[in-house]
């Protein structure tokens, strides 16, 4: 991609002339801190004048999970400080993401496995409440994997975490 306003860093290379028909940078944003830079803020809940702009290099929250494994020198968001609303999305289911039948495994001794489900949270410690078919199944802190053994058949799950943001899946088990 090439650099976008945002972008800090930046290189000059040589590129083929397709080379420049290329997107801007999406990945780096303005973000709003408080005086401290601790929190994001927004001008709901936050003297604009107080308020310190910063570029910030913001991967979705599944992205980020995986690069912050590999990259030791990445920054997560700052959480939004109390009574700021918070714009964008803090966690994404890993599995199943987009699959919409899962199926049960054997295990050695011939009884049903159980599905592992997991979730990326931008603050990993952060907890995260499960739910199949609106029935509490398990909190979560750090590690978001949760083993379930749900019956065969159509199913909704649903994570919350605890500051309400809630994501729902629907599936089905085969076996």
């Amino acid at each position: 991609m090439r650099s976008s306003i945002w972008c800090e860093a930046s290189d000059s290379i040589f590129v083929p002339i397709s080379g420049l028909k290329t997107k801007a940078c999406k990945y780096h944003r303005w973000v709003h801190l408080d005086e401290t830079e601790i929190f994001l803020v927004n001008s709901d809940c936050y003297a604009v004048a107080k308020m310190k702009k910063k570029s910030w290099f913001v991967l979705p929250p599944v992205w980020e999970w995986y690069y912050k494994s590999k990259n030791s020198n990445y920054v997560s968001l700052p959480p939004f400080k109390a009574g700021c609303e918070q714009q964008t999305k803090s966690m994404e289911i890993i599995y199943p993401n987009n699959l919409k039948e899962l199926y049960l495994s054997r295990d050695l001794d011939g009884s049903t496995g159980q599905l592992i489900f997991e979730v990326a949270h931008r603050n990993p410690e952060t907890n995260i409440y499960w739910h199949i078919d609106d029935k509490f199944v398990g909190v979560t802190n750090h590690f978001h994997q949760l083993e379930i053994a749900p019956t065969l058949g159509e199913h909704q799950l649903t994570v919350v975490d605890e500051s309400g943001e809630t994501i729902t899946r629907k599936f089905k088990v085969l076996e």
